[in-house]
């Protein structure tokens, strides 16, 4: 099985990068599941609920976080997918408090298993912004241009190792980005 992460801050474009990734390789013929974070099981409800509400409720949505990837990871045991792509893993730690961000990414990245790829998907907070307002979801704590700077600027402190693609252009632009990486996984 191989297993894939993407990652990068709210508005970045994370889904349409895995629905572009699945696209490709259900094209070869290969079987692909989507583990999107947070899911619409009952910890993902939970966590998207904490992340509409105050600091507290924050502190709940980190444990309904890990909770959430953990279930994903056990169904990846029993899925007949060759391919798994997991929306949102270890990078989330850079929406941790700045002095807990590279103690909960290390913690992260030894509890969940290692990708065989992983793909940073990198915007500006101001197009990240436009695009969260055109979703009309309920507003969360993290979705302001000021605070998505911040994450943004912490993921990429800690995405040593992960492949970025530029998402603040076309989505043509964006797609032949992605292709040109999974085409270079398979060389």
């Amino acid at each position: 099985m191989i297993l894939i992460a993407i990652e990068g801050t709210d508005g970045s474009g994370k889904n349409t990068v895995a629905t572009y990734i699945k696209e490709a390789y259900s094209a070869e013929g290969k079987t692909v599941e989507l583990m999107i974070h947070p899911s619409e099981r009952k910890v993902g409800v939970l966590m998207k609920r904490c992340l509409q509400g105050e600091q507290l409720m924050y502190l709940l949505s980190v444990v309904f976080f890990v909770l959430d990837v953990l279930v994903s990871i056990y169904k990846t045991k029993k899925t007949k997918a060759e391919t798994v792509i997991f929306v949102r893993y270890t990078l989330s730690a850079a929406y941790l408090p700045k002095r807990f961000i590279k103690i909960g990414y290390n913690f992260l990245s030894h509890l969940f298993p290692e990708p065989d790829h992983k793909i940073f998907v990198d915007v500006s907070p101001e197009i990240a912004v436009k695009r969260i307002r055109q979703r009309n979801d309920a507003w969360e704590m993290f979705e302001t241009e000021e605070k998505l700077a911040s994450v943004r600027s912490r993921m990429i402190s800690i995405a040593s190792g992960w492949e970025t693609i530029d998402n603040n252009g076309t989505l043509e632009n964006t797609k032949q980005q992605l292709l040109k990486i999974v085409y270079s996984w398979q060389e």
